[in-house]
Order: C-alpha cells, then sequence, then structure tokens
C-alpha cells in the first residue's frame, strides 16, 4: 500500500474517533440539573438556605462554588460563604501566627462528678468534706447534744433554783411563826394566822434547824444553801449550842451568803465570845468594822467596847463609846438606817452609863435631853425603859452584868 493511501485512511479513522467524541460529549447529563424529584427538593432547600445543592458526586464544582466546601452532616449541602468569600469554618481556622482559638466554656458534666472549670481551692475543700463527711456528722450530732443539754441544765437548775427558793422561805416563816403558851386565854377577836404556831422559843429554834438543815441538804449546790446555814447557825447560837454554831459560821467564812458577811461575823464573834474566847471575838469585831466600806464601823466599835468592859478596861472602853455616841447623834430622816443608828446610840449611851454614871458625856446627853423635854428614862435604862442588854443571850448578859458589878464596887 502507497503512503498515499495509508495517509487517507489515517484521515478517516481520525475523522470517526472526532464524531464518535463529539457525540459522546454530547451524551453527558449537566449534573447540576435534577433530574428527578428528591434532587429537585434538595435544590430548593438549598436555594431557600442560600447554598448551592450538590446533585451529583461533587467532582465537577462550578465557578461560584470553587471555594465551597461540603456541609459535615452528610447532607450533600454545601456550606454557606461569607461576603468576604470562602465560608466560615475556613475563618474560623486561626491564621498562622495568630492568637490562640478561644477555648469553649467549662462545664461539669451532670452525673459524672467531673468538676472543669471549677477553682483548685473549691475542689480541694469539696474533696476533704467528702473525705471527712462521717466525723464532721459526728460533730455536728455531738453540738446538737451539747446545746439540748446545756438547754435542759439550765432548765432544771431554774427549777430546782425555784424550788430551793420556796423551801427556804417555808423554813423562814417556821423561823418567825407565831408563839402561844399552853395556858394563854383565848381571844374572841383574834386574827386568823397561818402557818405553824409554837408553845415556846425553844420550840421553834428545834424545828427552825431541822427546817434549815434540809434546805441545805436538799439544795447543796443552790444559792440559798449558804443562806440556811447561816440561819441555822443563828438558831443554833440562840439554843445554846455553840460548839456547833461555830463549825456552821466557820465554814461560812468566805462564802457567797448574799452580801450577809457582816452577819456571818457578827454571828461568829458571839460565839467565840459565848465560848469565852475573848481574843477571837475581838479580831472578828474589828474585821466587822472593815467590811462594805466600814459600815458597821460603829456597831462593831460598839461590841470592841463591850469586850473591855468585861475585861475591866475602862479607859479603853470609854474611848471608844465616846466615839460612836458623837458619830451617831445626829441620823438624817432621810437615812433608811436612822432607827438602828439611834438604837445603837442609845445602847452606847447605856453602856457608857453602867461604866461610868458621872462621865461628861453622859451628863450631857441627860441636860440636853432635859431641855428638850424629854425623858431620858423613855429610851435609857434607868428610866423604866428597855434595857439594851436585854438583845443579848442571857450568858452573855449575864457576863456583862457581873463585870459592870465589878467595876461598879471599885
Amino acid at each position: 500500500m502507497s503512503s498515499t493511501e495509508r495517509d487517507e485512511r489515517d484521515d478517516e479513522a481520525e475523522e470517526v474517533e472526532s464524531s464518535e467524541a463529539s457525540g459522546a460529549e454530547q451524551s453527558v447529563e449537566d449534573p447540576n440539573v435534577p433530574k428527578n424529584r428528591a434532587e429537585r427538593r434538595a435544590a430548593a432547600k438549598a436555594a431557600r438556605r442560600g447554598r448551592v445543592a450538590v446533585l451529583a458526586d461533587g467532582t465537577t464544582p462550578t465557578g461560584d462554588e470553587a471555594n465551597g466546601e461540603m456541609s459535615p452532616d452528610g447532607s450533600g449541602l454545601m456550606l454557606p460563604t461569607t461576603s468576604l468569600g470562602g465560608n466560615p469554618a475556613a475563618l474560623a481556622e486561626p491564621a498562622p501566627g495568630a492568637g490562640r482559638r478561644r477555648p469553649p466554656p467549662r462545664t461539669m458534666s451532670k452525673g459524672t462528678g467531673d468538676s472543669e472549670g471549677v477553682p483548685e481551692w473549691a475542689r480541694s475543700i469539696g474533696d476533704s468534706l467528702g473525705q471527712h463527711r462521717r466525723t464532721l456528722t459526728m460533730a455536728a450530732a455531738a453540738v446538737v447534744v451539747v446545746v439540748g443539754s446545756s438547754l435542759a441544765w439550765q432548765t432544771w437548775r431554774s427549777t430546782a433554783a425555784a424550788k430551793a427558793a420556796d423551801a427556804y422561805s417555808e423554813a423562814l416563816q417556821v423561823s418567825t411563826a407565831n408563839i402561844e403558851p399552853e395556858d394563854a386565854p383565848a381571844r374572841e377577836d383574834a386574827p386568823t394566822r397561818r402557818g405553824p404556831v409554837f408553845r415556846s422559843m425553844e420550840a421553834r429554834l428545834r424545828a427552825s434547824v431541822e427546817k434549815f438543815r434540809q434546805v441545805e441538804q436538799r439544795y447543796p449546790q443552790s444559792r440559798v444553801a449558804p443562806l440556811a446555814r447561816l440561819s441555822e447557825a443563828t438558831a443554833l447560837y440562840q439554843l445554846g449550842r455553840y460548839q456547833e454554831a461555830r463549825q456552821l459560821y466557820q465554814g461560812l467564812m468566805g462564802a457567797d451568803t448574799a452580801g450577809l458577811e457582816a452577819r456571818v461575823l457578827e454571828g461568829m464573834a458571839f460565839t467565840l465570845e459565848s465560848l469565852n474566847d475573848l481574843d477571837g471575838a475581838a479580831a472578828r469585831y474589828r474585821e466587822l468594822g472593815a467590811v462594805q466600806n466600814a459600815a458597821y464601823r460603829d456597831l462593831a466599835q460598839y461590841y470592841q467596847a463591850r469586850l473591855f468592859a468585861r475585861r475591866d478596861d475602862r479607859v479603853h472602853a470609854k474611848e471608844l463609846l465616846h466615839g460612836v455616841i458623837e458619830r451617831t447623834a445626829h441620823p438624817t430622816a432621810a437615812d433608811p438606817l436612822a432607827a438602828s443608828i439611834q438604837s445603837l446610840r442609845e445602847q452606847a449611851v447605856a453602856l457608857l452609863r453602867e461604866i461610868d454614871p458621872q462621865d461628861p458625856q453622859i451628863v450631857e446627853y441627860d441636860r440636853a435631853r432635859a431641855v428638850g423635854g424629854g425623858a431620858e428614862g423613855e429610851h435609857g435604862h434607868e428610866g423604866g425603859g428597855r434595857n439594851p442588854l436585854d438583845s443579848l443571850p442571857p450568858d452573855l448578859r449575864r457576863q456583862l452584868e457581873e463585870a459592870l458589878r465589878k467595876q461598879g464596887r471599885r
């Protein structure tokens, strides 16, 4: 075959191939044209979202889709583009050298116990509370028990204090009860009396001792217990049971007697004086003169003068009595102790009169009362009035009267 024939045959073959390729190109369909109902719905949905639907396999993008990306949800939709071009996912990626991407807020997964975002100190406190939950629970229970016990104790204590006060009040009523001898005539107009009635002073004192002792034994920690012991000691002293009274008075030294320290010292001194311990009694009288800012100075000095009189020391006795009479000469009417002060002055005058009837102070006292129109006998000893020594126990009164008689013979 000649070269010319071969060239012609090759040209014909190329024409055939070219025509076949052209037919094939014409038979290729546009991938962006919906071919069925599903593709038409996808295209409409993409149009509403401002996207472009990829109806084929996405290998032949259009010019506007060159920079688009597929949606990761598998819906076959393109991600929307921004006004600057590209898609938001691409813009969200940090550029080289740019700052760190802002992390999402930390949250605590519900039910997992994870505490992301909680400060370290808060987690440590929570862990510590969790580890010691049992201990804390027991401590809280202990606090509740302590508080409850304290309230119960206070309630019981207030109730016990009220009962103790009632018992002490009942004992006081016994100690001040009426005394009616068996041979006393009955009075039709006599008022109705409440409480016990005793036939003699001794019977009342014995009953008082028992009552006060019961208060002390039943309520030893109450505030009225020292007062009950003091009242019991006084009753024992009046019964002449000096050793028992001395023990009680000694135990009350320094105790809380609700401001009755003077009565304790006075009772102790009386008891020592009855036991002929004159030095001990004098020491207690000096203490009495110093308590409560020397409120009982004059009374204490009167008692000391009485001791000097028993010892036949008239000089010191008169010196003390002169001071007492001068300081108690003019008590003010507004003074709540005015009556007691006047009574003390009269007792001091009576004792000074017994020691030295011609003492200048006694002479002046009698002259002043005569000028004033009053008789000294209205309050003194010689005029038939109450003898100030009558307030003393019988044994003390006898001892003092004997000492005064001896001084008179001298």
